[in-house]
């Protein structure tokens, strides 16, 4: 939504590279402070009790804890 948003000329953001490294190349969007970033952190998933959970919760989350550490690591 903010990705959207951004382009729609709404204002700026801080966006993860690998969501917007495209724009950036067909110059739909513009670096405004390029020595910027963002610091790391964590990344964490609340959820009621480990016991009983469904197992499209359990692939969820096994899913973004293999997924995302190499999709935001560029």
């Amino acid at each position: 939504m903010v990705r959207s948003c951004v382009l729609a000329g709404s204002g700026v953001a801080a966006l993860p590279l690998p969501l917007c490294r495209s724009d950036l190349e067909q110059g739909r969007l513009v670096r405004v402070l390029p020595d910027w970033h963002i610091r790391s952190g964590t990344l964490s998933i609340a959820l009621p009790s480990r016991q009983g959970l469904t197992p499209a919760v359990r692939a969820t989350v096994g899913f973004l804890v293999s997924a995302l550490p190499a999709y935001l690591s560029d």
